[in-house]
Formats: structure tokens, C-alpha cells, sequence
């Protein structure tokens, strides 16, 4: 009885494995990969020319390809939001080799610049990790930390129209000339290098650093750039960097590479701020070769796989003669052969694991006292 059970589990192994063993002898031949490498989700395209860092609706962004990047709730830090506003948001990518520049793009019916003392922002974020791999996906952990562009559309409005000021968020309220408006000793934030207290504001994005929750930190240089553009219920979002910086807390980028991108969006309008916001999950993101860049890989690829040249040959020996229509048609015909072969091989294997297991259920003894 044990002998047939162990027939049994051979012949359904053997019958289980064999069209795998026959798929591998064919892709062994064709030589054909059997596993295909994973595409990136964006693909920041290069253009030899500067990039619109600060001009969402300019005609370059047609270059780039844009991918829907559906969002979601932030639910494992508090304050929580699981229902925001905005539930995707569109991602292009362009670089030139010394920038990269994103355009993203959202519906949102109602502009929020975030001035008051009951006002909240309109905000998106691009995070990136620090070294190799995807770290946690909210602000990183210890030990794995991510660089993060936060564009703000408050920070922006101080830039187009100027710090907005108490009397100018309320124009009724009335209060005391303070003699001592300029002094640090007064203004604590300020003397502190506080970015939000600072009146002057060169960019509104923000360029931040992160090891996990509580650990938000702005960083003392500001390489991030950007600008942003509300018309028609539509956010249209640049937010560019240079490709490399001097930061030890900022990605480095280059072209040819892969890495990963995360994006985020608040809504004003939803009183969304903190960690109560719309997120994605970790993106690959690659950057695209430039030009003069791919033909030197290609070229060195090509020396690599270039053959030594042959040994000299006596001059008598006759040249060899490029391969002939026919010729190459009898390597196509012996190539379509030796697949007929394989095919044929595992085919007949399958029947002989079939006929070798019944072989042996049938020659098995009969258990004395059963049935007929």
C-alpha cells in the first residue's frame, strides 16, 4: 500500500513538473527571459533645455507622461482625516541633467491660501528616501530617513502680495502700537529662524527632513523651488530641485538612476493640516538617460560584448564568407527543429510518467480479505 501511494505522489509529480521543464528547455533555446523587469510608475523625461520651474502651463510639461497617482487617507498617526477631499492626483516629471521639475495637478473647487487664524492651506508634498530602498512610507523611521518638498499656497501668497499682518487678516481689529516690533528679544520666532514667523520668503516650497513621526524638521538651505496656479477648480503644482546638492539631508539624484517618490495633498477647504491629509504609497520613479549620456553606456556595452579578434590567419587560408539567405535559413529551420524536438521530448515524458504509474498501480498485490 505504501508502494503505490509513493507511485502516485511520482507520477502526479513528474506529470506536475514536466510542462515546466519543457517551457524552460524551449526559453534555454530561444534564449528567452522568463521574467520581465518591473516597469517604473513615472519617468521623468529629459529635455536638453532649462526647465519651467516656476510655469505650470507652459507647452514643455506635453513632453512629459502623466500617471494618476490615486490617494488615500493618512491612518496611523494622529489627528487622523479618512475622508479626504482629494483622491488623486496627476504626476509628470521632466529633468535636463542638473534639474528635475514635477507638475502635479488636482481638482480642487475652492483656492485656500491659509491666512487667519481659522484659515487652512491647500498643500502638496513630494518625499523621496534617502538612500536605496522604500522606507516607511509616513515620514520615514529612525535610521531610514526621507527628504521632503512641502509647496504651500500660503507661503506663496506672502510672496505675491506680501507677509500678511494682523490688521491686514483683520481689517476692524483694533489694537496698540508695539514699540519694540523689530527686536528679537520680542519676537521670539523670529530670532529662532522660525520659516514660519520669517517675513521674506524666497520659494514656497518648503525643503524638509524626516526619521519618522514627530521628527519634521526644516532645513537651514533651501534648494527647492516652485510655484503654483489655481484657475478652473484645478491646482496646477511645479516643485523642482537640483539633481545634485552639497545637503547631506537631500536625495541625490542622477540621470540613468531609479529611486522612489511618495506624493501628499492637503485641502484647505476640508480643514485638512498635519498629519490629516490625502497619501500615496511609494512610486518608482525613474530618470530618463540623456542622449550623450545613453550613447556612451551603449558604446561601452558594445566594447564589452565585443569578441576578442581572431589569431591570425595563414594567407592561404581562403576568407570566410558572410552567411548566405540560405544559410541562415537552415539555422532558422534547425532552431524551429530542436524546439520540435523539445516539445516532442517532454511530450513523451509525460506519456512514459503516466504509463510507469499506472504500471505500477496495476502490478501491485491485492490486500487479502478485499474486494473483487
Amino acid at each position: 500500500m505504501g508502494t503505490t501511494r509513493a507511485a502516485m505522489r511520482a507520477k502526479h509529480t513528474f506529470v506536475f513538473l514536466s510542462p515546466f521543464l519543457v517551457l524552460a528547455l524551449i526559453a534555454s533555446v530561444l534564449n528567452i527571459s522568463l521574467a520581465a523587469a518591473p516597469q517604473a510608475d513615472v519617468v521623468a523625461t529629459f529635455v536638453p533645455e532649462a526647465l519651467p520651474l516656476d510655469d505650470p502651463l507652459s507647452p514643455l510639461w506635453d513632453q512629459a507622461t502623466p500617471v494618476e497617482v490615486p490617494l488615500s487617507a493618512q491612518n496611523i498617526a494622529l489627528p487622523l482625516q479618512l475622508s479626504p477631499a482629494v483622491k488623486q492626483v496627476q504626476m509628470r516629471a521632466l529633468h535636463n541633467g542638473q534639474y528635475i521639475a514635477f507638475l502635479l495637478e488636482w481638482e480642487d473647487p475652492q483656492q485656500d491660501l491659509g491666512l487667519g487664524h481659522d484659515g487652512y492651506k491647500d498643500a502638496v508634498a513630494l518625499q523621496f528616501p534617502l538612500e536605496a530602498g522604500q522606507p516607511f512610507v509616513c515620514m520615514g523611521i529612525q535610521g531610514q530617513g526621507v527628504h521632503i518638498l512641502h509647496w504651500r499656497a500660503d507661503f506663496q501668497a506672502d510672496i505675491e502680495q506680501g507677509f500678511a499682518e494682523s490688521g491686514d487678516l483683520n481689517p476692524r481689529l483694533v489694537v496698540n502700537d508695539y514699540p519694540h516690533d523689530e527686536d528679537p528679544t520680542f519676537t521670539t520666532a523670529l530670532a529662532v529662524g522660525n520659516p514660519l514667523a520669517r517675513r521674506e520668503k524666497a520659494s514656497p516650497v518648503e525643503d524638509l527632513s524626516a526619521a519618522g513621526f514627530g521628527t519634521l524638521s526644516a532645513q537651514e538651505h533651501n534648494d527647492a523651488l516652485g510655484w503654483g496656479i489655481w484657475q478652473d477648480g484645478r491646482w496646477r503644482v511645479v516643485i523642482g530641485r537640483p539633481l545634485v546638492t552639497t545637503d547631506e539631508s537631500d536625495a541625490q539624484l542622477a540621470p540613468g538612476m531609479t529611486t522612489s517618490v511618495a506624493v501628499a495633498v492637503w485641502d484647505g477647504a476640508n480643514r485638512e493640516r498635519d498629519g490629516q491629509k490625502a497619501v500615496s504609497a511609494w512610486l518608482t520613479l525613474e530618470l530618463e538617460s540623456s542622449p550623450a549620456a545613453a550613447a556612451q553606456e551603449a558604446q561601452v556595452i558594445q566594447k564589452e560584448a565585443t569578441p576578442p579578434p581572431p589569431e591570425a590567419t595563414p594567407a592561404s587560408a581562403a576568407p570566410t564568407a558572410a552567411p548566405s539567405e540560405a544559410q541562415e535559413a537552415a539555422s532558422s529551420s534547425s532552431n524551429i527543429g530542436v524546439i520540435a524536438i523539445t516539445a516532442t521530448i517532454g511530450l513523451a515524458a509525460l506519456g512514459v510518467g503516466y504509463l510507469l504509474g499506472r504500471s505500477q498501480l496495476s502490478t501491485q498485490p491485492t490486500k487479502p480479505g478485499g474486494g473483487s
